[in-house]
């Protein structure tokens, strides 16, 4: 069902708000990169390749420096996933990637550096 105008008056902000349905307006909790609360804290785990090349270097030579800030910055979650749905979250933003030289095929979740967990397809 979509909006409905009768009206070229109807084309104001105030008549599109009042043309929406309630279904519309409701809103959809979500939570943003829902999986961080199990980032790989290990130096196992490559800060993620869409990071800039400066953070990718500084991640690679300075290590215990770094990686306190990029884990300040990664984390976006503490509770897990059931915990955050028990809350009444809906909507999960999930990103998953390969890992950078892991020989396995596996599937992680990330947001800066990858997880722990792997994805089970």
């Amino acid at each position: 069902m979509g909006t409905r105008l009768t009206h070229d008056s109807d084309h104001t902000l105030r008549g599109i708000i009042w043309a929406l349905s309630v279904c519309t307006l409701i809103p959809c909790l979500g939570s943003h990169n829902a999986i961080t609360y199990c980032l790989d804290r290990s130096d196992r785990s490559p800060v993620d390749l869409t990071q800039p090349d400066l953070l990718q270097k500084l991640d690679k030579y300075m290590k215990p420096l770094i990686r306190p800030f990029v884990y300040k910055w990664a984390v976006t979650q503490e509770a897990t996933v059931k915990e955050q749905l028990d809350c009444g979250v809906r909507y999960l933003d999930l990103r998953i990637a390969h890992r950078p030289n892991d020989t396995s095929t596996d599937l992680y979740f990330y947001h800066g550096v990858y997880t722990t967990l792997t994805v089970e397809v």
